[in-house]
This record gives structure tokens, sequence and C-alpha cells, in this order.
């Protein structure tokens, strides 16, 4: 069964008692993770309780997260300034990372897997939150390859 922002949702706010988990529901939707194993893997890389990480802690956690799926992530900053609407519109498939403001989100096969699924249309790529890469902070996309 896949792994869904519904049941990651459920676990995270009664179970855990946590909030702000947009990174443990990405990595536990793209990679079909339970809950769980998401939360301990960010808790390994610096997420704090009810807090999200900072973007370098998420970026090193993602590319283990996927190293360890035996899978690659390519980052792009292509779309950057672009309103996630565009993206999903020009993606229908592949898993992609997403990052706006403050947030992340996956996309898979042209379905947005979050709480603001509905609402984040007009939200743009990269607009002060991004993927780093060598100490720059710039890459709005990570797309999931293998």
């Amino acid at each position: 069964m896949k792994q869904s922002f519904e049941n990651v949702h459920e676990v995270m706010t009664g179970a855990y008692k946590e909030n702000n988990f947009c990174t443990v529901v990405s990595l536990a939707v793209a990679f079909n993770w339970s809950a769980g194993k998401a939360h301990r893997h960010m808790t390994k890389y610096g997420r704090k309780h009810r807090r999200g990480p900072e973007w370098d802690q998420y970026t090193k956690a993602l590319l283990d997260a996927a190293e360890s799926e035996g899978k690659t992530v390519v980052f792009s900053r292509d779309w950057n300034g672009v309103t996630l609407n565009k993206f999903v519109k020009a993606h229908p498939t592949g898993t992609w990372f997403i990052c706006v403001k403050g947030h992340i989100t996956v996309l898979i096969d042209g379905k947005l897997h979050d709480w603001t699924a509905k609402t984040a249309g007009k939200r743009k790529i990269a607009y002060r939150s991004a993927f780093e890469i060598n100490g720059k902070y710039d890459y709005g996309i990570a797309k999931i390859e293998g």
C-alpha cells in the first residue's frame, strides 16, 4: 500500500503530537516510508519536535534518503519564481520535491501530497526557501530519479 499524506498526518498529529512536519510527509510519501521512519530520519538530521529543519539539514536528509533507496536526486533552479500551479501542470509524471516559502511539498505523478495541495497554487517556487548546494540556497526543485 502506498503511503499517503492523510496517513502520515494522522500518525504525526496523533501518536507523535507533532506539527510543522512537511519534511516528514515529503519523505514518507516519496519513498513509501512509515511516518515513524521518516520522522526518525529527519530527527537524525537535526529536526526538532514541532519545528521544521533548516534547509541545509533537509537537503542532506533528502540526499541520504534517496541514496538509501537506490535513487539519485537532481536539483534544479530552472523553475524558481514560477507558481506551483504552472509547475504541476508541466510535470504530470515523476517525483518532485518543491520548495515554497517556509515549506516543502512533494509532487508524484501530477498529484501534490500535502495539506496545502488545494490552496498553494499561486505560491512561488524557491521564494525565500530552497535546497542548499555548495553553500548556495537557490535550488527550488529536486527530482528523484532511478
